[in-house]
């Protein structure tokens, strides 16, 4: 994952969230999308936004 040059997966979300051991619906509450919403585009069974994804790297990165 190089935030540099590239959007973050959610494959590179899922990873960054486990390293962290962040609690999902926490993350959801801080870049406001419901819990619901965000694991399935974590999970890859909806599209997730770049520019969301570009979010919640950049929040994760920002507060650990």
């Amino acid at each position: 994952m190089n935030s540099a040059t590239a959007t973050p997966t959610p494959a590179d979300l899922r990873a960054l969230i486990a390293r962290h051991r962040i609690v999902v619906y926490r993350l959801a509450a801080v870049v406001g999308v419901s819990p619901n919403r965000l694991s399935a585009m974590l999970n890859e069974h909806a599209p997730m936004p770049p520019e969301l994804s570009v979010t919640i790297e950049r929040t994760i990165m920002e507060n650990r």
